[in-house]
């Protein structure tokens, strides 16, 4: 049994009946990691990734041996137009050609970049005078046929249906699931840190408002206690006007001390509140995707101080 079968059993709790599993949060990236890591071993993703590079490298090569073979070909009117399209296409093999260097998981965050350029990138060729006037790129056979395909596009589509071929397989495997689910669970760890905190500032503040009270209620018993004694005491004494003065500044301050955090308290209630709420839709929402992939329910174990501000 290898590494990563071992690990995904070590987190595994399920009822025979109910097939529930609880993972705690704090392990769910390792988790879903080493499911996707059985996914990969499975449909031998490592080697259809080495091969997907390799034919990848091989067409680039070639495709960029044709462009310099066609510059010359080129007639003068479409001259800087069509160069820049070779250019673009130069570009456009250099950016695929960054997969080579690239994991598995980067390979897949990466074609959701290039798909949408290269589309543009065909469109493009499909709207210049190229589109229309290619026949100098064609040889004297293909000259003879009634249709032929653009070259430059027919190139370009052979690079995207490669790259479409891959992104199948990864498809069919699953991984891209467990790949998309290990984005959701560090944004939902990201969340539930943020929550802690939160949590742990609002007791802080909370503290803080009933001492400021208690002292608040202190120096106004202090105040009182002055107002009293020196009520009875009938001569003017500069003494008993300093004493009360610092007794009323004193009740003053932990007043406003006290409507101050009062304040930021709301502030900290209501951001728990909010991402109380989003931590809660992003659980439900990477259990359900758990569920979907795995099939049987899947519950993230939040930690104890998270779970008590969610309740």
């Amino acid at each position: 049994m290898n590494f990563f079968s071992k690990l995904v059993q070590r987190f595994q709790r399920s009822n025979h009946v109910s097939q529930i599993e609880e993972v705690p949060l704090a392990q769910l990236v390792d988790w879903i990691g080493a499911h996707a890591q059985e996914i990969i071993v499975r449909d031998t993703l490592v080697e259809e990734l080495e091969l997907y590079k390799k034919q990848l490298g091989e067409k680039c090569a070639g495709f960029r041996s044709q462009l310099q073979e066609w510059e010359p070909l080129i007639p003068m009117e479409q001259k800087s137009e069509v160069l820049t399209l070779f250019n673009d296409a130069r570009k456009m093999m250099d950016l695929l050609r960054l997969v080579e260097k690239s994991s598995l998981a980067e390979a897949i965050h990466f074609h959701v970049v290039i798909e949408p350029k290269m589309e543009r990138f065909i469109q493009k060729i499909m709207d210049s005078s190229l589109g229309s006037h290619y026949s100098f790129l064609l040889t004297d056979v293909e000259k003879t046929k009634d249709a032929t395909l653009n070259p430059l596009l027919q190139m370009v589509l052979e690079l995207n249906d490669l790259r479409d071929t891959f992104e199948q397989k990864v498809t069919r495997s699953g991984f891209r699931a467990f790949d998309s689910m290990t984005q959701r669970a560090l944004q939902l760890k990201d969340t539930a840190a943020l929550v802690e905190k939160l949590s742990k500032d609002k007791s802080y503040k909370q503290d803080r408002l009933q001492l400021a009270h208690l002292k608040r209620g202190e120096k106004e018993q202090e105040l009182e206690k002055l107002t009293l004694e020196f009520a009875a005491m009938r001569s003017d004494n500069h003494l008993k006007d300093g004493r009360i003065e610092e007794a009323q500044y004193r009740v003053a301050h932990f007043t406003q001390q006290a409507e101050l955090l009062q304040e930021e308290l709301f502030g900290v209630q209501e951001a728990l509140h909010v991402n109380t709420t989003k931590l809660q839709q992003e659980q439900e929402l990477v259990e359900k995707a758990l569920q979907g992939a795995l099939q049987k329910k899947v519950t993230v174990v939040l930690p104890n101080l998270i779970s008590a501000s969610s309740s």
